[in-house]
């Protein structure tokens, strides 16, 4: 942000903050900037005398935004397309002076103008609410702030249905999960504070996406956004194994959240196109998903509605063979010589933390089996050391390989 000490000087365009710069030679010749009432502009340096600067700015529509982003059209085109067919000419004298005037888009010379037919490099993805950018809302309210973007193929919109069935889904999945953060039971009723744990800032349809802007209910610094901010970051994680294989994180979650989850993404489907999430946190900056295709959302949905999960629960005697306490980790190898490595629960850290390799221990274990609905086979399992006590027999149990 250093390179742009003049923004908060051209306050008559309103609070501005830097988007993308596309000409940069000693200082920022040509970019793009945003204000907080969603106005996109482009602005030029025009000439350089001395200490004094002068620029145009093309206050730029949804639809010239839209054209311009995606290299359909070029700079010079942008700036004569300027809403209300006019420019805002700056004179920088270099002192702290700054002398706005506007100029009639016809009135434009070539000398003030790019020449014809250079464009920007076309951007993929969608087009982003600049104005609702999650981190820049974070920052503003000290809460944690989320963006949900959906491609829209038609730039007239979405059908309301499909759009409240997205939000409902959201609404009911960031539930699930933050029931499951707090290690409240799930078969009680959801607390009021993770129901209402995020507010929904903004909707709206831009050329080429649908943007749901959602703002924490709580302060960064109070237990209950601690909650919003992993619900959020569990279905960033999620969404972000889409692409990949998503079995080992949707073993991660409970029966509800998946049930959810499979909500969530069929909803999603609905709409033939891609999107993407994003979530940041004031202090600890902005996470995105990549952006998902049509394909990538179907096929995460086709896994998820192809696969059941259940889970129970074990006992078992064996060998302490490794804590990894930096990753929550164990392992153990019982009677049989069976190996089962897996997550060390809350309430087994603290023994866990004071244990010694090769001990004799007895532990109970949570299992969560993914399993194919075709097929009479595991697809995945996953094990949560849940409880652990040491014994001090040893005998008739397998001595552990060398390594």
């Amino acid at each position: 942000m250093s390179d742009f000490p003049f923004l908060s000087q051209w306050s008559f365009l309103g609070q501005l903050h830097h988007l993308k710069t596309y000409l940069f030679y000693d200082f920022p010749r040509l970019f793009a900037c945003g204000n907080t009432e969603s106005e996109v502009f482009l602005a030029l340096c025009v000439k350089e005398e001395d200490d004094c600067l002068e620029w145009i700015c093309s206050s730029l529509t949804p639809q010239t935004e839209a054209d311009f982003r995606r290299g359909k059209i070029d700079y010079r085109q942008a700036f004569l397309a300027s809403k209300d067919s006019r420019v805002f000419f700056i004179r920088d004298e270099g002192n702290g002076e700054i002398l706005p005037s506007v100029l009639a888009c016809r009135n434009l010379t070539d000398d003030l103008l790019p020449k014809a037919g250079i464009r920007p490099a076309a951007e993929e993805g969608v087009i982003v609410p600049w104005n609702k950018d999650s981190l820049v809302l974070a920052n503003q309210t000290e809460k944690g702030a989320a963006n949900l973007v959906v491609d829209t193929p038609d730039v007239g919109g979405i059908l309301a249905n499909r759009a409240g069935k997205i939000l409902q889904n959201l609404q009911s999945l960031l539930n699930a999960l933050g029931q499951e953060a707090s290690g409240f039971p799930l078969q009680k009723k959801i607390p009021p504070h993770i129901i209402n744990q995020m507010r929904l800032r903004f909707t709206g349809t831009f050329p080429g996406s649908f943007g749901m802007s959602f703002e924490g209910t709580y302060k960064v610094d109070s237990a209950e956004h601690t909650l919003f901010e992993a619900s959020c970051l569990k279905l960033s994680s999620v969404l972000s194994s889409a692409e990949k294989n998503c079995f080992d994180e949707a073993l991660s979650l409970d029966h509800v959240s998946s049930i959810r989850l499979t909500s969530f993404v069929e909803s999603l489907t609905s709409m033939e196109s891609g999107f993407y999430f994003e979530y940041a946190s004031p202090k600890k900056g902005k996470i995105s998903t990549p952006r998902l295709s049509a394909e990538n959302i179907n096929s995460l949905y086709r896994k998820l509605n192809e696969s059941k999960k259940w889970e129970t629960e074990i006992e078992i005697t064996g060998r302490i063979d490794g804590i990894f306490l930096s990753k929550k980790e164990f392992v153990i190898i019982d009677e049989d010589k069976k190996m089962y490595r897996g997550r060390i629960g809350t309430n087994a850290f603290k023994t866990a933390s004071n244990v010694r390799i090769n001990s004799l221990c007895r532990a109970r274990l949570k299992v969560r089996y993914l399993q194919s609905k075709t097929k009479e086979e595991y697809i995945k399992e996953d094990y949560t050391l849940e409880e652990m006590s040491v014994l001090s027999d040893l005998s008739g149990l397998p001595v552990p390989a060398k390594r």
